[in-house]
């Protein structure tokens, strides 16, 4: 009796393990976390600001960490600075 035939099908069970996805939660809650903070900033500016710091911090977290996600994070902080940068005009507009 020929045994080849089950030596191939052991053989499709000795994979190498995966590897293991990488994780992009914190890049993708900066992203969003700044975005929405400049659209948040015609309804509420204090939010705004909260919301751009968020962002700041979570993409900062995110690239230290190195876990994936690296545009998703870049995205955040770029966004979360353009809030700041937005909240600082606007403050000294005020106080003009």
């Amino acid at each position: 009796m020929n045994n080849e035939g089950f030596n191939n099908f052991n053989s499709q069970f000795n994979m190498p393990p995966q590897p293991v996805p990488e994780s992009k939660g914190l890049a993708l809650a900066s992203m969003f976390t700044s975005i929405g903070s400049i659209l948040l900033f015609l309804l509420n500016p204090l939010i705004s600001l909260l919301g751009g710091i968020t962002g700041i911090v979570l993409g900062s977290i995110s690239l230290g960490t190195k876990k994936g996600g690296k545009n998703f994070a870049i995205t955040g902080i770029a966004c979360g600075g353009a809030t700041l940068l937005i909240e600082l005009f606007w403050i000294t507009y005020l106080l003009r």
